[in-house]
């Protein structure tokens, strides 16, 4: 652990020593990468990366639109199950001052049309900006058709085919491009 401390540390401020920079009005692209713990009955970790395109309409606010590529990992009794979604989404960011160092605001709210996991896809998540890189954590909630078996004292009942939440706990890191002054 500590050793993540201080590599996050270190990147932290090899990406910082540029400039004292903020976002000005024009184009601008997130590089994110995380992971998210699953929480609920639907246990599915996550591992992603994603990029948001948009425009930064003023020091505070953006948006935009995305694409995201996770992969899914289930810790059922029964072994590891790898699944993979494709979601595209809308992206509103809010950085609460504009300077070198914020605090921000994210979310995104979109779909899954593509790949193994499809559905209705919602992001929140908030954390701090320094220079070019952003830290968050959050809440991810994609739903996921799976089958869903009825036994009762080792009798089989049958499965049915179900659409429920996959809610986890996001880890976020993000490099920004874009405009800057």
């Amino acid at each position: 652990m500590k050793k993540l401390v201080l590599l996050i540390l270190l990147l932290l401020g090899f990406f910082t020593l540029s400039a004292q920079v903020f976002p000005k009005r024009g184009y601008r692209v997130f590089l994110k990468g995380g992971f998210n713990s699953a929480v609920g009955n639907f246990q599915y970790n996550r591992v992603y990366l994603s990029s948001s395109h948009g425009f930064q309409m003023n020091p505070l606010l953006f948006l935009g639109c995305g694409q995201a590529t996770q992969f899914y990992i289930s810790k059922e009794k029964d072994g590891n199950i790898a699944k993979f979604c494709e979601p595209v989404f809308a992206d509103i960011r809010l950085d609460f001052i504009p300077q070198n160092v914020t605090p921000f605001f994210d979310f995104r709210l979109g779909g899954a049309f593509m790949g193994e996991v499809t559905g209705f896809h919602m992001s929140i998540t908030g954390g701090v900006r320094a220079g070019r890189c952003n830290f968050s954590t959050g809440y991810e909630v994609q739903y996921i058709e799976d089958y869903s078996d009825s036994s009762y004292d080792g009798y089989e009942w049958g499965s049915k085919l179900i659409r429920r939440p996959a809610g986890a706990i996001v880890f976020k890191f993000a490099f920004d491009l874009g405009a800057r002054r």
